[in-house]
């Protein structure tokens, strides 16, 4: 969540959602994270994962490209780096 917000506070134009895709009632909850951009009213990125192992499931993100399977904390801070440096 941290990072999320961290995001935030450096793209004012972006907003995020966090909303449980699926639970098996035990131990497996996947979650989906939506990051909006206001700017335009669209869906910026969509991800997608495990919450017991963080392991991305799927993930889309306007002009960003995932290139190897990755852990949700790992993909958050590309993503903030990927925003940042956008900027300049």
């Amino acid at each position: 969540m941290n990072l999320l917000n961290y995001l935030i506070e450096q793209h004012r134009d972006l907003t995020w959602k966090l909303d449980c895709c699926y639970s098996d009632g035990k131990d497996l909850i996947i979650y989906k994270i939506l990051i909006n951009s206001l700017q335009n009213n669209r869906i910026k990125g969509n991800i997608q994962f495990n919450s017991s192992n963080g392991e991305v499931l799927n993930f889309n993100y306007s002009g960003f490209k995932l290139k190897d399977k990755t852990g949700i904390v790992d993909l958050l801070l590309d993503l903030c780096n990927y925003e940042r440096t956008s900027l300049i």
